[in-house]
């Protein structure tokens, strides 16, 4: 069965964790729906992506198998500032579907109260701070309650493979380790 992905960008997204976590789904064999706050994205680095639907076209009610956040402090605060966010995270916490976010972006899910409150997560070191009520952990990836954290840039195949370990088994996430020289 094909798994459906949603993936949040935003100007100043982190283009590292966007790209390459796209891709590796991709090439899982995933439908992965990049939504983006603008038509054409700047990334935190000045990389312009092009998103498959800009997010006022998002149908608010749909359901996807995994959400993820990329980080980036300018794209991790611009989705904060966007209400149609906080709705579709709330709507796939309460029906139990899987949340990952990487670097800066657990943040959104502390600032929308979507973590529980024993809840295990990682995040950039430059947010530890804000995330210190939880329990906070400086492994590579952490999953508590179908949130999936995770550190930042370097960490996004640790994460990558992971989720893909979750929604599509071992064998797969090995296929692709294999195929893209990932040891």
């Amino acid at each position: 069965m094909i798994k459906n992905v949603l993936v949040f960008i935003a100007n100043g997204t982190e283009e590292i964790e966007a790209v390459v976590f796209i891709d590796i789904m991709r090439r899982a064999g995933m439908n992965v729906t990049v939504v983006g706050e603008t038509d054409i994205v700047h990334c935190s680095r000045d990389v312009k992506i092009i998103p498959d639907l800009p997010l006022h076209k998002l149908n608010e009610n749909k359901l996807y198998d995994l959400i993820y956040l990329p980080g980036g402090s300018k794209g991790v605060e611009n989705l904060m500032n966007i209400p149609k966010v906080e709705l579709i995270l709330k709507n796939h916490k309460e029906n139990n579907k899987k949340i990952a976010a990487i670097c800066a972006a657990p943040t959104i899910l502390d600032f929308f109260n979507i973590f529980e409150k024993d809840a295990k997560i990682t995040s950039h070191p430059s947010v530890a701070n804000i995330l210190q009520k939880y329990n906070y952990s400086e492994n590579k990836v952490v999953e508590s309650h179908n949130i999936i954290s995770s550190r930042g840039a370097g960490t996004v195949f640790d994460l990558s493979f992971y989720i893909i370990e979750q929604l599509l088994g071992q064998e797969t996430a090995q296929k692709i380790k294999d195929s893209i020289v990932y040891k």
